[in-house]
């Protein structure tokens, strides 16, 4: 039997790993998504799924692992 992990888990582990580029690095480490979302031109919900993952492979994260 598989374990269940709900999907906002899965995506918070995925992040966690993720190499963020400087420009996009605020002072504590931490992604400014605003900055992010905004060279994006993204629209809709910041947190929404499809924007998280969007924002994921932008930022160069290739591999999600489920």
């Amino acid at each position: 039997m598989f374990p269940y992990y709900s999907q906002d888990a899965v995506l918070a582990y995925n992040i966690k790993k993720v190499n963020i580029p400087e420009k996009y690095k605020l002072e504590d480490g931490s992604a400014n998504f605003d900055l992010i979302y905004s060279d994006m031109n993204l629209t809709g919900d910041k947190n929404s799924m499809v924007n998280l993952l969007k924002i994921l492979n932008f930022i160069g994260y290739k591999e999600i692992i489920w």
